[in-house]
């Protein structure tokens, strides 16, 4: 009969596979015919890799408390600097090259007007349809619909946030219908780009 590999692949389960090897050794290895010398041996393999495996996980424990609090300072410090910098490009000596020295000019966005393209994602909410898009560095976006037994898609609304709920009642009272949505993203007011894959919910 085939085996599976004895030996685990996640890091947990093989610190526990020494500890027990370990212990048990001493009590089968002289079936096995091994001497003291030999089982002690094994033992002290086992508690090698036990012990790195323990250093292991000490040393991530204080690297991931270290990050959180490098995280934290970087956070407090640039709560400091950005109004700071704020009031630095709102003084009247203030110029872009001065801007392009201390960085604090972000890379100019672009988009393709021809080609952006947004995805739609629904979720059922007690007060109707959550809709969520991509912005894609645009303004808004203009969604439209096609509810029930309605048979093409009309205009809903247009939004600058990427988020709204269509809280409208089922049509004809139905208890559930299918809805349908697609949104096209907007810059200055117009459509631009594709339309996303039309998204799918029952309501």
């Amino acid at each position: 009969m085939d085996h599976k590999p004895y030996f685990p692949t996640i890091i947990a389960k093989e610190r526990e596979w020494f500890v027990n090897y370990k212990a048990q050794i001493a009590i089968d290895g002289p079936a096995l015919g091994m001497t003291l010398l030999q089982i002690e041996a094994e033992q002290a393999a086992c508690q090698a890799a036990i012990d790195k495996i323990d250093a292991a996980i000490t040393a991530q424990a204080a690297a991931e408390a270290a990050n959180a609090e490098r995280n934290t300072m970087i956070l407090d410090q640039m709560a400091i600097l950005r109004p700071a910098i704020r009031t630095h490009k709102a003084y009247t000596g203030y110029t872009p090259a001065i801007g392009k020295n201390l960085k604090v000019i972000g890379t100019e966005i672009t988009v393709d007007t021809a080609t952006v393209k947004t995805v739609m994602t629904l979720t059922k909410v007690p007060s109707g349809t959550d809709l969520k898009f991509l912005l894609e560095n645009c303004q808004g976006g203009s969604i439209y619909s096609k509810r029930g037994s309605e048979t093409t898609f009309t205009f809903f609304k247009t939004i600058t946030h990427p988020h709204s709920i269509d809280t409208r009642a089922n049509l004809d009272g139905a208890a559930s219908e299918q809805r349908q949505y697609y949104t096209y993203l907007v810059i200055n007011d117009e459509e631009v780009g594709v339309q996303s894959d039309i998204a799918t919910i029952s309501n």
